[in-house]
Order: structure tokens, then sequence, then C-alpha cells
């Protein structure tokens, strides 16, 4: 849950600052925001929903305007609050210019020191590093092809340990070709994005987002998948040619090495992730709202 003392210093700062709009990235503050337009009618509030499908927490608060993914994530939204007079537009997921900017993959690849005919994958769970990592991280070293796995475990040092310890614990020859990190600036997790020839892990708006605008094919792996709107995410992804999905450890294998094998099935899915991406959705955001001028009660 998100701490009171946020919400609280949330209150102070509209109070100093008096902004016409509030754009949200995050469903959580929606509820003491909606409280909050009582105090300042004047207040216009956006929402960015960050999910292909739309939950029940975005759903919260009376927002003027929501931005979403897809149009798919429109439809949805609209059938759950009918009759609404707000105003949905679909514009992408905001991410960070470090991965709008991100290199090819031969420079991606020059700048970490790795061999441009490596055959290498991504795999990550998100900022939490939640979930069965380590046996991800066993199964993909025996995948047929791989010759090279960058493991991300984000801010969970005990995932990152448990991890290198099943790294130590292969055989030489597949030990050698792992990389185990902990949480990297986004400059530097989008350099070892482009890099790789496939992402594995669970398919986060954000990470979702990363990985089409940098046209990497994404292997969405169950056991690390949040149930809900993740699993949106994850249909939305196999729909449109851009990932697939693994249930299990053999699964797993098998589904990166016959990727591997497969290098223009793979490259068809990268074409499918950039024509699918929305690199610029942060600045078309920032420019829907400068051009709504002045919030609703104004």
């Amino acid at each position: 849950m998100m701490d009171d003392r946020l919400l609280f210093g949330l209150e102070r700062l509209i109070a100093s600052e008096r902004p016409d709009w509030i754009v949200c990235t995050h469903s959580l503050p929606q509820p003491r925001l909606a409280r909050l337009r009582s105090a300042y009618p004047e207040l216009g509030l956006a929402v960015v929903v960050t999910d292909i499908y739309p939950h029940r927490m975005w759903l919260r608060g009376d927002p003027d305007r929501y931005f979403v993914p897809v149009e798919r994530t429109r439809e949805v939204l609209e059938a759950r609050r009918p009759g609404s007079a707000r105003i949905t537009e679909v514009t992408g997921i905001p991410i960070a210019p470090a991965f709008v900017e991100a290199p090819g993959r031969e420079t991606a690849r020059d700048q970490l020191g790795m061999a441009g005919d490596d055959r290498a994958a991504l795999l990550s769970s998100g900022g939490i590093g939640g979930g069965p990592l380590a046996a991800a991280l066993a199964a993909l070293a025996s995948a047929k092809g791989l010759s090279a796995l960058t493991v991300v475990c984000g801010r969970n040092a005990q995932a990152a340990d448990r991890c290198r310890l099943a790294a130590a614990r292969l055989p030489e020859h597949e030990r050698r070709r792992i990389r185990v990190v902990g949480r990297l600036p986004q400059d530097e997790f989008a350099l070892h994005l482009a890099a790789a020839d496939l992402v594995v892990g669970k398919p986060g708006g954000l990470t979702m987002s990363e990985c089409m605008a940098v046209g990497r094919a994404m292997v969405v792996y169950s056991p690390l998948t949040i149930p809900g709107q993740e699993e949106g995410n994850a249909e939305y992804l196999c729909a449109n040619g851009i990932g697939v999905s693994a249930s299990d450890p053999d699964s797993l294998r098998a589904v990166v090495s016959d990727l591997l094998a497969a290098p223009d099935r793979l490259a068809r899915m990268e074409v499918s992730a950039r024509e699918a991406a929305r690199p610029h959705a942060a600045l078309t955001i920032a420019r829907r709202i400068m051009d709504a001028g002045a919030a609703p009660g104004d």
C-alpha cells in the first residue's frame, strides 16, 4: 500500500503549487485525489492507465480524462463506466527517453562488450524481482542456441543472491554465459534490452512498452506474471505476434530454443513490436493536457 505520509505530502504540494492538472500514472492515489477535489474544484485530474485491461482500481474517483494504451482498453473502460462524460484517449504508456533513444543491437552489444554473433536473452521480473527467477535462470541455461543470458533482479537483493547461487551450481560451460545484475539505471537497462534477441519475464505495462519501443520479442513466463492485469497484457502480446508464452521450466526452455532456431520468426515479432509501439506517449499526453488549457472547473 502507498504510505499515508506520501499522500499527505501530495496534499501539501497541491496547496503550495495550485496546479491546473494532475496527471496520475498509478491507481493508488486516485481516491485521495478525488477527495481533495472538493477543496480544489479547479483541479483537473487525468489518469494514465498502464495496463491493457483496466482493473477496478483504475475506476476509482472521477477523473476528467483517461489516457490508455490501446483501443481495446478504451472500449473496456467505456463499457465499465457507461454514460460517463470523461474523455478517453489512446496514447500508449509513457516510458523513459532511454528506451526511445536506445541504439541498435550491434551498437548495444559493442558497448556492453558482447560478441556480435551472440544469441542473447534478457531475463527480468521488473523492479520488484519477484517470482521464481532462479528456476527460470536454470531452465534457460540449457536452452539450445543461447550463448548469453543477462538476469536483471531489480531491487530484490535476495533474488540476486539466489540467482548467483543457481548460476554457480551449473556446469562451467553454462555458467560462463550468465550474468546476474541487480537494479540498473534506465539507460543501462535500455542498452541490455537493445542487445538482446528476446526478453523473458513478466509483462508489466512498462516492460511491455519498453520492449515494443526497442522492438524486442517477449517470452511471457507465467510463474512470474501477476494474475489479472498482466495476464491481459500477455494476451495482447501473444495476439499481436509480439510475444509467446511458457508455463513451466521445460516449456520455457523449449520456447526459447525454438525461437532462437527461427530467426525469421523472431524478425517478424520484432517488426510487430515496433508497429504496436507508441514510444512518444509521454510527449503526446503532455501535449494533450497543454492543449486542454484550464482545468474543467475554471
